[in-house]
Order: structure tokens, then sequence, then C-alpha cells
């Protein structure tokens, strides 16, 4: 019985050790996504695959495009989607479409905002506000704000690959002050890069395989001793 425990203890050790392998293989392959945070196994869960985010920004980087806003420091952009649902995301590509509300990748920019089509293009300062340059005059005009949010389980939002979702764990979102003086602030023309560090994920993936080298050889050793035991009985019967 000793022994049967043994196994399926490795078994299910090995599993999570596969899980964790396929975790840093993920991290590594997504060091190049803009705004993508590191995954690990969650510490405190009876369920092997319950995965938790490291949500700690990282470092931005200039993206030659003035329609890029990104959050330096905590926090998400809230959009709608085509369905009106709320979606969640750490980078703007803001533009305006056809009927004047803002938009960032042809979602629709909350809260939702109609603006007058004569503006060439916006500026955002680290406040949160938000210019339209007159195409008459080239003169900016102040037409609103940029609302940033944040959670008190951020790292347990939904993650569908490329924007966040709120949920019942993640808790009630809450407003973040913006500002130079405050711990989050806009930046225009930036994105925020991969959290992922590379030379920890490396030494991650290559400890958790020799990990698994290591839990393959206890359990065929295990399975071993067991069958010749079985095929002794076997024979005094």
């Amino acid at each position: 019985m000793d022994e049967i425990n043994s196994i399926d203890r490795l078994k299910d050790g090995t599993t999570e050790a596969f899980y964790d392998l396929d975790l840093s293989a993920k991290n590594i392959t997504n060091l190049s996504t803009p705004n993508y945070k590191a995954q690990r196994r969650g510490s405190f869960s009876d369920e092997y695959n319950n995965t938790q985010r490291l949500m700690h920004p990282s470092k931005l980087s200039v993206s030659d495009n003035p329609s890029d806003i990104a959050i330096d420091g905590q926090g998400f952009f809230t959009v709608q989607d085509e369905d009106g649902k709320i979606l969640l995301t750490r980078r703007l590509n803001i533009g305006q479409n056809k009927e004047g509300c803002l938009t960032s990748n042809d979602k629709l920019i909350c809260p939702l905002k109609k603006l007058p089509l004569n503006f060439s293009r916006f500026k955002v300062n680290q406040k949160g506000e938000l210019y339209g340059v007159s195409q008459s005059d080239g003169q900016p005009v102040k037409v609103g704000e940029l609302l940033v949010v944040n959670f008190p389980g951020a790292d347990k939002l939904d993650f569908d690959g490329e924007y966040y979702r709120p949920n019942k764990e993640a808790g009630l979102p809450l407003k973040v002050c913006l500002g130079e003086t405050s711990q989050s602030k806009l930046r225009q023309g930036m994105i925020e890069v991969s959290n992922v560090n590379l030379p920890i994920e490396i030494a991650r993936f290559k400890q958790t395989n020799e990990r698994i080298g290591l839990l393959r050889g206890m359990l065929q050793n295990l399975s071993q001793n067991q069958n010749q035991r079985v095929g002794e009985l076997g024979q005094l019967l």
C-alpha cells in the first residue's frame, strides 16, 4: 500500500513538473510579446494547474507610434468589444471611428465619449488628460481624460492572450490616480515590454527538466519493484 501511495505521489509530482515546464516554455516564447506577464503555478491551491500571473509592471520602450499609450505603473485601460463586454488592457492604440468615438484597435475606449471629427491627432499627458489637435489651427484642445483602473486581485483576472477580463476573484475596480507624483502615469508613444526575466526562466526550465528526469527514474524503480513483488507472490500461489 505504501508503494502504491508513493507511485501516486510521484505521478502527481511529474504532472505538476510538466505543467511548470509548459509555463516556463510559454514565458520564454512570449519574451518579445508587448505587455505579456509571466506565469507561475499557484502556490496555495490543491489544483496543480492553478495559474498565477506576475503582474508587476515592466520597462517601457519607444514605439515610434504616437498613437500608442502605455501605463507606467499599475492599472488597466478599459475598452468595450462589439458585444458591449468590458475588456482590460495595458496598452491603447488611440484613434477615432466615423461616429467620433475614441477607439483602440477597433474597441471602444471607456468611458464612451463622442468627439468632433476635426482633430488631426491626439496628445495625452502623464495625468491622462486627452487633447485633440485641431485641424484648423493646430492648437491642442482638451477633450477629456483617459480612465485607468486596478483590481485588488489583479493577478486573478481572466486573460485570453490579448485582453484581461474582470471576474469575481479579482474584486471590484478602483480608479487609479495618475500624474507626475503618482505611482502610475501615462506615456505616449511607448509600449510596455514583457516582464519575463529570461535568465530566471531558462534556469527554471532546466531545473524542472532535471526534476522530471529524477521523478521518472524514481517512478520506474518503484514500478519495477512492485512488478517483481507481484511476480514473486504469483509464484508462491
